[in-house]
């Protein structure tokens, strides 16, 4: 069994016991498989972006 097969199983026992649960994850699919609502936060500031050659930039 993969690792989120396994995460998912056990959400889903929790949920069968009534229990809440906060799931956060990048893996909409998953997320889509056990829930029974979604909130999606996104954040739109760039904090920092690498350049290649090694320089940083900040916005």
């Amino acid at each position: 069994m993969m690792e989120s097969d396994k995460r998912l199983s056990i959400v889903n026992r929790l949920k069968a016991d009534g229990k809440s649960i906060l799931f956060i994850s990048h893996r909409l699919d998953d997320i889509f498989k056990v829930a029974d609502r979604v909130t999606t936060f996104v954040t739109v500031r760039l904090l920092q972006q690498k350049m290649q050659g090694g320089r940083a930039g900040q916005s």
